[in-house]
């Protein structure tokens, strides 16, 4: 039997993706998951709707503009629509679900750290960390701490 496929997640709205967008998605690849495990690939998953409400730019613009940012790094960097086929508002432990019910997965979490200090505030947050039994990245967006 082979092993699940080693996937780091990162969401977000991505509205417009940028150049930080793209340096994270590279961190990971070249990082690696838990314990510096090589990674298979890097799912960019833009988010559907914005969790508190904010407007965005439509979501199949997003999807593009977003392939469009990583094309460069090849085929290791996907971006991943499913949000968009997810009843929402689509959280990011709904989307962890779905992508496991899909294929077998062993998940990496990429959020930056802001995010990490929120994390109380996330939806289902230890159904989410047991899901991906507890591998995540946290990026650094000032001063906030990380695991």
């Amino acid at each position: 039997m082979s092993r699940p496929k080693r996937v780091a997640l990162y969401g977000g709205s991505f509205d417009p993706p940028h150049q930080c967008h793209v340096l994270v998605a590279t961190w990971a690849l070249c990082r690696g998951g838990a314990g510096g495990a090589t990674l298979d690939e890097v799912r960019l998953v833009p988010a559907l709707g914005h969790a508190f409400g904010k407007a965005l730019t439509p979501f199949p613009m997003r999807c593009r503009m977003l392939a469009e940012a990583v094309r460069h790094l090849g085929p290791r960097a996907i971006v991943d629509p499913i949000e968009g086929s997810l009843p929402a508002p689509s959280y990011t432990v709904d989307t962890v679900r779905a992508l496991m019910a899909k294929e077998p997965l062993e998940v990496t979490l990429v959020m930056g750290a802001d995010a990490w200090v929120e994390r109380h505030r996330w939806k289902a947050w230890d159904e989410l960390e047991s899901l991906v039994g507890g591998r995540m990245l946290v990026v650094g967006r000032g001063t906030e701490a990380g695991p």
